[in-house]
């Protein structure tokens, strides 16, 4: 019997016109570039008739709730020109996540709370093809220093049958080289204090939930709580009191910005994040804060709780 093997992987996407319609995603035009990508390709909930019979045993059951998960990394990088949306940007429209490109300056991700677009995906496991539709998702940044900065996401969408399909072929050039973290390419600041920044976690925090009634099946993206973690060596007292921020349950802007070169800087801000957790650890023997909290938009909604900016 042929073998599948686990290693071939690839993932299609392109955004629907009408939700839950397949605009048939290309080789040569959606290829996502990923790392560590995965499937489940059927979760559901197993109902049991629980029927009373003579004889002791488990019963047959009916699946309901079917739907699809599939994960996966992205690097973080820019499009390669300012002003030009970068190759994940139709991934963050269904993250729940607004588009504004300015020519030849920026391309800027803020929330939407409404109706934001889906994704139909195609996953290819080997020879076996997942078409998932009616896709929204969620998504993390998570940055290490010595390594790459990565987004992290988690999609949901609906289950179609997967058969059988011939080779496809990606095509890549959207995809811009990332640059790793060092030095000289990332700058992070906290509560208007700049910070030696070891790694850096933010969830944006997207609840998303499979949705069925009597005339709709679909995935809904139904809050949004996002947070922070960060490891940065501790400041002298006299430099930035952290602790007095914390206990004044004070609300300070966090700034991440990552690469040096224009087309390819990625900046992550939040005007308003607050410290509510503190620990102290060490790295090579230096003092470091270990921090957490939340990123918090403003209550009249004129300041989001996150912008994401390519520069």
């Amino acid at each position: 019997m042929a073998k599948l093997y686990f290693r071939k992987k690839l993932l299609l996407a392109k955004l629907e016109v009408t939700h839950g319609l397949d605009p048939v995603p290309t080789g040569a035009a959606n290829a996502i570039q990923t790392r560590d990508l995965t499937i489940s390709p059927l979760e559901a909930t197993a109902l049991d008739l629980q029927l009373d019979k003579q004889v002791f045993g488990s019963n047959l059951g009916t699946l309901i709730g079917r739907h699809v998960l599939v994960t996966f990394k992205v690097p973080v990088a820019g499009s390669g020109t300012a002003g030009t949306a970068p190759a994940w940007g139709i991934l963050d429209k269904a993250c729940g996540e607004t588009e504004t490109l300015v020519a030849v300056t920026s391309a800027a991700y803020t929330p939407l709370d409404d109706d934001p677009p889906s994704l139909t995906m195609y996953v290819k496991a080997d020879s076996t093809l997942h078409k998932v539709k009616y896709c929204r998702g969620g998504k993390k940044l998570t940055v290490d220093s010595k390594g790459y900065p990565w987004w992290e996401y988690s999609f949901m969408g609906l289950y179609t049958a997967p058969i059988t399909a011939s080779a496809i072929t990606p095509v890549y050039t959207a995809w811009i080289k990332p640059v790793p973290f060092r030095a000289t390419t990332v700058s992070c600041s906290l509560a208007g204090q700049v910070v030696g920044l070891f790694n850096m976690t933010i969830d944006f925090g997207q609840k998303v939930e499979y949705y069925e009634h009597s005339e709709e099946e679909s995935v809904q993206i139904t809050d949004r709580a996002a947070t922070f973690q960060a490891t940065f060596e501790e400041t002298p007292i006299a430099t930035h009191d952290f602790f007095a921020d914390i206990i004044g349950e004070a609300a300070g802007a966090l700034s991440f910005v990552h690469g040096i070169v224009a087309g390819n800087i990625v900046t992550v801000e939040s005007p308003q994040s607050q410290i509510t957790k503190v620990s102290r650890t060490q790295v090579q023997g230096v003092n470091c804060l270990q921090v957490s909290g939340p990123l918090v938009a403003s209550e009249d909604g004129t300041e989001p709780d996150y912008t994401i900016t390519c520069t």
